[in-house]
Order: C-alpha cells, then sequence, then structure tokens
C-alpha cells in the first residue's frame, strides 16, 4: 500500500502542479490535455502545467525534452511555445540567387 501511494506521488509529482491554463471551450484546450498526457513527461509548457524539461544541465537526463516555455516551435506548439524567450532582434537575410 505504501509503495503504491508513493508511486502515485511520484507520478503525480512529475506532471506539473499548476494544471492546464486553458479554458475548455479553447479550441487549444484538446490539444493541451493530449500534450499533457503523452508529453509532460520529458517537456516543460507551462500553459499545460508540465514541469518534465531539466532546470539545470547537470542533472539533465536523456529523456529531458526541450522546455519549451524558451524553445519557439513553428508547429504545433507555436501559438504558446516560446513565451519566456529572451526577444533578440532578428534581420532579415537576402540569398544571392547566383
Amino acid at each position: 500500500m505504501t509503495i503504491g501511494a508513493l508511486a502515485c506521488a511520484l507520478l503525480l509529482g512529475a506532471c506539473g502542479s499548476q494544471g492546464i491554463q486553458l479554458p475548455k471551450s479553447s479550441p487549444y484546450y484538446r490539444g493541451a490535455v493530449i500534450f499533457r498526457d503523452h508529453c509532460s513527461g520529458c517537456h516543460t509548457l507551462g500553459v499545460v502545467g508540465a514541469e518534465g524539461s531539466a532546470t539545470n544541465i547537470s542533472n539533465r537526463v536523456k529523456t529531458n525534452g526541450p522546455n519549451f516555455d524558451y524553445r519557439k516551435e513553428n508547429v504545433f506548439l507555436a501559438k504558446y511555445a516560446g513565451l519566456q524567450a529572451e526577444k533578440v532582434p532578428s534581420t532579415n537575410i537576402k540569398l544571392s540567387t547566383k
């Protein structure tokens, strides 16, 4: 019984404590649930309460995925990924066609 309770506590603790921060009426809510259920063990994304990424490189293991609060993505997570990333000015570069 004690081992089962400990296992449940560890499992629930790994899922993040803040929960999904989107209303159930949001078109992104279902995706947030999918991310929480299938990706939060390795990735962090605050808007879904996922805290799976390592916070320190010295304690990182191979199952720690990118922290999507800081890493911007262009597909699937594009609306929410990178919200905490440092804003850096960008420059458009035109490549020669020669």
